[in-house]
């Protein structure tokens, strides 16, 4: 049992791709496993996927359940209960986006270079946006978040590569953080001493101009830290 959701959204049994009539019936596998307890209330559904609550849209959610259990095995289909729909343990655990969290926790036990290749892994295996062909507002937030935790995981691996003296690493993927979150000013610094330790004196004050010309479109400018460090390198 897999389900794809970075790049594109699928649902595999058994290796073999599902054919769904109702895509709605994906993105109700997604909604309720990214709900804590993997569980909503119908009107939460409603809510989420349709924005409303009618008697078409209830009718339609009725036949995207029916659609799901269809491919799903039976001892896995999706349990209806007191107007509560709530997915089986197994079907959750071959979500992309739960296993990609998971990824990311475990490099939080790992140290060292074991880590930083831990995360780039992790991120490698989960590459594209998150169920790009959706535009439900809980679609949008999640996204976000997901996009947050790489941001954050791709910062952590930058500046642990800065520390194991991998300048090469640490300019790559500092510069994959601030591309996603060009406000990210740690992400600067490191890339300005990342430069530095590779003697590259212009990429130092690239780094910092890119810093400042990021932070200048919300009218605000490099911290006080920043600006110092800059000094610091460029004596």
């Amino acid at each position: 049992m897999a389900v794809t959701e970075f790049g594109r959204h699928a649902l595999a049994v058994d290796g073999v791709e599902a054919r769904l009539r109702i895509s709605k019936s994906l993105e109700l596998l997604s909604y309720l496993s990214s709900r804590s307890g993997r569980a909503a209330d119908r009107r939460e559904v409603l809510a989420a996927l349709f924005a409303r609550d009618d008697r078409s849209t209830r009718a339609y959610l009725r036949q995207a359940v029916h659609q799901l259990n269809l491919a799903l095995p039976a001892q896995l289909g999706l349990v209806v209960e007191q107007n509560r729909l709530a997915l089986a343990e197994e079907v959750v655990r071959g979500c992309q986006s739960l296993r990609f969290e998971a990824d990311l926790a475990h490099t939080h036990r790992l140290v060292g270079r074991e880590r930083l290749s831990a995360i780039e892994a992790a991120v490698a295996r989960h590459e594209g946006d998150y169920l790009p062909d959706r535009t439900s507002e809980w679609v949008e937030e999640r996204r976000r978040t997901l996009a947050q935790q790489t941001t954050d995981a791709l910062s952590s691996a930058a500046e642990l590569a800065l520390h194991l003296h991998q300048y090469g690493d640490a300019v790559r993927l500092s510069d994959r953080v601030t591309a996603s979150d060009p406000l990210r000013e740690v992400a600067w610094r490191v890339r300005m001493r990342a430069a530095n330790a590779l003697g590259d004196d212009d990429g130092v004050l690239t780094a910092f101009l890119g810093c400042e010309a990021a932070l200048a479109r919300i009218d605000a400018t490099p911290s006080p830290s920043t600006r110092k460090l800059l000094k610091q390198l460029q004596r």
